[in-house]
Formats: C-alpha cells, structure tokens, sequence
C-alpha cells in the first residue's frame, strides 16, 4: 500500500495576477500556459473554498480544498490559498475517500498555520512551505504508508533539489497537457531510485504553538516563537477496512499514547486526541474540530493500530448482555486493571503518564484519583447485575453507592469482552406513510442509526412508531 502521487501544487490568488502557481514539485510538472486554463477551477470564487475540488485531467485527477480567510492584515482583506495533488487516475477511482483526506488535510493545516501565527504564515514562510512540500513528495515516491514531516523554521539541510538532481531521480520527459477535455496522457514522474526521507538530514521538533497548549505540553522558552510545521498522514485502505465509525460511536483508549509519538503529530490530530475520553461521541469531537471526515480518518487509524476501541455512546436506556467469555474471565486483580484503563482515558490528553508505571503504582494511584477500592469479586458482580439489569437505568437504581464512572465501566466490559450493547430495530412492514423517519423502520436501521442520521431522541422515534404502527403489519426486536 503506497501513494500515488505525481505532483504536489501550491497555488494562490495574487490581487494583481489573479490565480498563481506559486510551487510545484516536480518542477514544471504542470506548464503554466496549461496551469491558466484550469486555474480559475483551482482558486475558485469564495463561494466553492472549504469545499472539495476534482478536476478530471487526462489520465489523472488534480484534487484540492481551497481556503479562504478573511483579515485586515492582508492586501483588500482577503487571502486565498490551495495546496493540490494530482493522483493517477486508476489509484484515485479506487481510493477517492483516502486521497479526499489527505489533501483537506494538508489545507486545513496550513489553514491553521496562518491563523497560529497571526495570520502571517503564509506571506512570510514560503521556504519553509517549499521545504516541506519537497518532503512530502520524497515521502509520496518512497512507498511508505506512514507520512510524518515535522520542520523548525531556520533548521539548516541539504538541498533536496526535487526533479533537478539527475544521480537522485530522473523524470520523464514533460509533455504540454494540450486539450483538457480530452484523454491525452498527463506527465507522470518516475522515481529512478527511492529515495527515503529518514536518511535526509532533517530535524524533528514540536508542534505548533496551539496545539501544544491543547495537550499542556509546553515548548522551551527559546523556541516558542519559532515558526514550524508538522504534519502526520497514514494510508488507509478503506476497501478492505474493518469498521464503519458511526457518529454515535465514542472511541475508548486502551494504549498510551507517549510523548515521543505525541510530538510528531499535527494540529488537527492534537485537537482530535485532546478529546478522547471514553465518553465524547464522534458527532461531538468533529463539531469541535470541524471536519467529521478527518475525525474519522483519524480516529479509523488509531483503531488499525489499536490504540482505540469504540464503543456506543452512553444512554440510560440502553441494555447490554453478557457474553460467553463472562465465563473465562479472569477475576483476579480485575478492578486493578479497571483502573489502570480509567486512568488511561482520564490522563490521555497530557502525554506525560508511562502505562508500566502506572500498573506498578496502583495503590498511590487509586488515591490520586479517588476511587474508593472495591473487591474483585464485587466488581465482577456489577457486570452480572448490569447483564440482568432491563437497561442502564435500571442498573443504577439497584445499585447502592455506584461510585464508579458508568461510561468507562461500561467501556471496560465491552473492551474485555464480557459484555455487550443490544440495539433496538423497529419494523414496519406496510409503510402507507411518507415520513422520511417511517421509512427507516426495516429491520435493517438501529434506534441510534435513526436517531442520528434524522436528529431526533428516542422518545420522539418511539412515539412516531405508536402513531404508524399497524395491528398485523409491526414488530421490535432486540439484537
């Protein structure tokens, strides 16, 4: 699983020119004459930017996510920019959704860069935009799925010279794009020799300033008003993927997450990570980072490593059973490991705590955070309670003196395997009305698929239930 990635764009709109391509790599990959007639396309209208762009080019797709800003520091108060991939055409039609991602994802860092840095980042930080758009390229024609860039403005390092130095790579021979309606082949690059981006001399720092202080991981005096860029990208074959992320879905850490790993993450998987808890939803960690699919871009790779767990979002009313391995379990220390995982989600967001440290420190921890100890046995028995309970609430209400987190509790069981959620399904057979909602009821869509695809709350979609159900024509079953 690799990239394919022919060339890498950075384009703007300049208040005397109009659209300019500021930066290409490979250089020339795309002439400018051909460049002025699809640029109206690239830096379009404010009214298409932060919106998706795919132009359909000979045998390649030139995607993009134009940002527009809007301050007073720039030239007529405006400024518009576009970072744009031009992917090979067969690998696009197959992985839309990952390259999609990718280069929102890109734009939205820099989008975030220049809002960082008062809004001068772009103007003033061209080289170090063109340093790091010769990486991204050397990490694209590598082959490696995992992209991680992190530069510091002033660092010093050999001259990359992408598309310039024959004894590192060589290209094809560049041919105008001609027609553009047409099929006629688009330039493609081809890498003479691999070249890895780790084996270039090129030093590894922190994030930007905002995201460091949304996980309160503070940077050296000396180094605060430094300009850098980080940037982290991993490719995911979703046509073989594993799980569909729901928006109801929350997702529960079970691996730590170090200081060093933290380091070389980017802007939005920070804000991402800083609000995992093992209660946030999905829905509700992308209205605060914005993008719901990077959310779940990243989230989808921290599951494939296994980081993360996901679990439905907490209600009163949801019901869970137990399953076979209740049997097996194994009791001993198990409320000490319930810890360990509470911890594990309470304390996520610092990137300070070691996991091995934390299973040696049980006793100095259960009184740091204040959870009264409880016998293994007793713990267990909550599980079995919660298993022949009629739902959550009715859970709660059997038990005296729960001082438990139940979201995380919760959690808990469902990541050992020991219990889990059963969905409600309305079915409707004879559907003789029109709503949108009634329509849903098929046996095939949970009361939380429909809840959130319609946003409304259970008592609503029972009550559209009662109102359309049939004597002959209706049933609910548990699943």
């Amino acid at each position: 699983m690799s990239f394919k990635i022919l060339s890498i764009l950075y384009t703007e709109f300049n208040i005397d020119k109009g659209p300019e391509l500021v930066y290409q790599v490979p250089s020339d990959s795309i002439p400018e004459e051909d460049f002025k007639k699809i640029s109206e396309f690239v830096v379009p209208l404010t009214k298409f930017c932060h919106k998706e762009i795919s132009l359909h080019l000979g045998n390649a797709y030139l995607l993009g996510f134009p940002i527009f800003l809007n301050n007073q520091i720039y030239e007529r108060n405006k400024f518009e920019f576009n970072f744009c991939l031009l992917v090979e055409e067969e690998d696009y039609e197959s992985n839309n959704y990952l390259y999609q991602c990718l280069i929102k994802k890109i734009d939205v860092t820099f989008e975030n860069l220049e809002i960082d840095y008062n809004f001068k980042f772009m103007k003033q930080s061209l080289n170090m935009i063109k340093k790091f758009m010769d990486i991204l390229y050397l990490e694209f024609i590598s082959g490696k799925p995992i992209i991680n860039i992190q530069i510091e403005e002033g660092e010093k390092e050999k001259d990359l010279n992408i598309g310039k130095d024959e004894e590192s790579l060589s290209f094809e021979k560049k041919e105008s794009m001609g027609n553009l309606s047409s099929k006629s082949d688009m330039p493609k690059v081809q890498p003479k020799d691999k070249v890895d981006a780790n084996d270039l001399n090129i030093h590894f720092s922190h994030s930007s300033n905002k995201a460091i202080s949304e996980r309160n991981y503070a940077l050296k005096e000396e180094k605060k008003n430094k300009k850098m860029i980080n940037f982290s990208f991993r490719y995911i074959d979703f046509n073989n993927s594993e799980i569909e992320i729901k928006n109801y879905s929350v997702p529960v850490w079970i691996k730590k997450i170090y200081i060093e790993e933290g380091n070389k993450l980017d802007y939005i998987s920070l804000s991402i990570i800083s609000k995992i808890n093992g209660i946030n939803s999905v829905d509700y960690i992308s209205k605060e980072v914005k993008y719901l699919d990077l959310v779940k871009y990243v989230l989808n790779s921290l599951y494939l490593t296994k980081q993360i767990i996901f679990v439905d979002i907490f209600q009163e009313s949801n019901i869970y059973k137990s399953n076979k391995a209740i049997k097996d379990i194994k009791i001993e220390n198990l409320f000490n490991k319930f810890i360990v995982f509470y911890t594990l989600n309470k304390t996520q967001n610092n990137f300070k705590d070691n996991i091995e440290e934390t299973k040696n420190n049980i006793n100095n921890l259960n009184t740091n955070i204040k959870i009264k100890s409880i016998d293994d046995h007793m713990f267990f028995s909550y599980y079995v309670l919660l298993s022949n309970s009629k739902n959550v609430k009715h859970f709660i209400d059997k038990v005296k003196n729960f001082d438990l987190n139940i979201q995380l509790f919760i959690a808990f069981g469902i990541y050992l395997g020991i219990i889990r959620r059963i969905h409600l399904y309305y079915v409707i057979k004879s559907i003789t009305n029109n709503e949108e909602v009634v329509k849903l009821m098929d046996g095939q869509h949970c009361e939380d698929d429909i809840c959130v695809e319609k946003g409304i709350n259970l008592e609503k979609l029972k009550n559209i239930y009662e109102e359309n159900k049939g004597s002959e024509t209706h049933y609910f079953l548990y699943k």
